[in-house]
């Protein structure tokens, strides 16, 4: 079984089987091994398995070519809710160091994304909460998906 496959419908003590911690940041066919755990249907298997990939140096920002960032690819999941992806999005903003703002897939942000996508505001609306408990300013996005950053008073 592939490291991609295992972690994506394994439950943990099986991927762990499979696992090899110098594969955290491997990708088979586009799909990073932390995808694969982002979409493993069951909660527990999922977050376990994401958490060890992401302890061991899995990039919650890294940008696969055809993808984006583990987030972008969420959020292009247009077949489901905000609310029905939660559980795969409190995987990643429980990471300090999510990137909001960073480019990614198409030359955008995820934040950038977020904006535009009228299916996505409640994930906007998380965003914006977690770029303001961090200290960052929400950006004003511009033309092309590009932003400024707007710093906001405290």
């Amino acid at each position: 079984m592939d490291i991609v496959h295992a972690a994506q419908t394994a439950s943990f003590s099986e991927f762990l089987d499979a696992y090899d911690p110098s594969r955290a940041n491997a990708e088979v066919k586009g799909r990073s091994v932390l995808v694969g755990a982002l979409t493993n249907a069951a909660p527990d298997a999922r977050s376990a398995i994401a958490n060890r990939l992401l302890d061991a140096g899995a990039g919650v920002n890294v940008v696969a070519e055809d993808y984006g960032t583990p987030l972008q690819l969420l959020m292009s999941q247009f077949a489901y809710t905000d609310e029905t992806l939660a559980p795969f999005y409190d995987v990643l903003f429980a990471r300090g160091e999510l990137d909001l703002t960073m480019t990614g897939a198409f030359g955008k942000s995820a934040y950038a994304e977020a904006v535009k996508m009228k299916r996505r505001q409640g994930l906007r609306a998380r965003m914006e909460r977690h770029l303001t408990v961090h200290g960052i300013g929400i950006p004003s996005v511009v033309r092309g998906g590009a932003h400024r950053t707007t710093k906001i008073p405290f």
